[in-house]
């Protein structure tokens, strides 16, 4: 056997990007789910994985992608981020979606809204103006 050969088991997902094995302590995860029905929608897919756990946002980005095996049925692409984690790994059995077999791939780096910035600033004030005449 090789050294870094897989062990499949009957019930889980061989395909697909794996999250790092601390991913209980994410205060976020995030996944790029695809083999999407084009005409799924947001609440759709949303209602979908809430079944799996806390699902913080949904975005759908590609509506139609060319899919080699089955031409004549286009594919969607979509972008799902659970805040907390989910309280199991899903991810690794098959999930069907509107009849398709998803492909579940971890984002290392998602798109939060959560982002936050700093400027820097030489000065800050604060305090009540007073207009003249009130």
């Amino acid at each position: 056997m090789k050294k870094n050969a897989r062990i499949s088991s009957p019930n889980s997902c061989d395909s697909g990007i794996k999250p790092p094995r601390k991913w209980k302590n994410f205060a976020e995860i995030g996944f790029k789910v695809s083999n999407i029905q084009t005409e799924a929608t947001v609440d759709g897919i949303k209602g979908f994985f809430a079944t799996h756990d806390s699902v913080y946002r949904v975005e759908i980005v590609t509506r139609e992608a060319y899919d080699s095996e089955n031409p004549e049925r286009s594919t969607g692409t979509s972008y799902i981020i659970f805040k907390p984690v989910p309280a199991y790994p899903f991810w690794n059995k098959s999930l069907r979606f509107h009849g398709r077999v998803l492909q579940v791939d971890y984002q290392k780096y998602i798109r939060s809204s959560d982002t936050f910035y700093s400027y820097p600033a030489e000065s800050l004030e604060l305090g009540d103006y007073l207009l003249p005449g009130i």
